[in-house]
C-alpha cells in the first residue's frame, strides 16, 4: 500500500493531473499488484554443494552448481584454479550451455584443479567450489594383469 502511494505522488509530479493519474492506477492495478510479487531473496542461493571428483584421462568431468533460479540471479561465471596457484575465467554468461553446469569431456591432468562456480545479483554473490583430480598412474589391478600377460608371453615364446 506504501508502494502504491509513493508510486501515485511520483505519477502527480510527473503528470501534474490528478484525474490523469488516477485513471492510470485503475488501469494497472493488476500490474502493480505483479510489481509488489516480485521475489527479493537477498544473494542468490545454491541448492547444492559441488562434490570433489577423481577421474582417469580421458573421463567426462561435470560440474553441477544448482543456482536457485527463483530468486534473480544477474549473471554465473566460471573459474579454474590450476594447480600450480593460477586463476582462469572459464565459463561466462554468453558462453553456450547451462549456465550452472561447467563440462570437460575428456581431462586430462592439466584439468586437475579446483572449479569454482560464483553466482551474482544486485545483493550480493554465492560460490561453489570442487577439486578435481586427475590421476594418471597406473591401477594396481591393471598393472598386475600386464604383468601376468608378461609372464604368459616369457612361457609361451621359450
Amino acid at each position: 500500500m506504501l508502494v502504491r502511494a509513493i508510486v501515485m505522488l511520483m505519477l502527480l509530479q510527473i503528470s501534474g493531473s490528478t484525474g490523469f493519474v488516477e485513471k492510470l492506477l485503475k488501469k494497472s492495478t493488476g500490474i502493480m499488484e505483479k510489481i509488489l510479487q516480485i521475489k527479493t531473496c537477498g544473494p542468490p542461493k545454491l541448492s547444492n554443494m559441488m562434490e570433489n571428483i577423481t577421474l582417469k584421462p580421458g573421463d567426462k568431468a561435470v560440474f553441477n552448481c544448482q543456482v536457485d533460479m527463483s530468486c534473480m540471479v544477474s549473471t554465473i561465471r566460471w573459474y579454474h584454479e590450476m594447480t600450480n596457484g593460477t586463476e582462469v575465467l572459464i565459463k561466462t554468461p554468453g558462453d553456450r550451455g547451462e549456465p550452472d553446469i561447467y563440462i570437460i569431456k575428456s581431462v586430462s591432468t592439466a584439468d586437475s584443479g579446483v572449479y569454482t562456480c560464483v553466482a551474482k545479483n544486485v545483493l550480493g554473490r554465492t560460490h561453489a567450489a570442487a577439486y578435481l583430480a586427475v590421476n594418471s598412474s597406473i591401477s594396481l589391478h591393471r598393472f598386475s594383469s600386464l604383468v601376468m600377460l608378461l609372464i604368459c608371453l616369457v612361457f609361451v615364446f621359450r
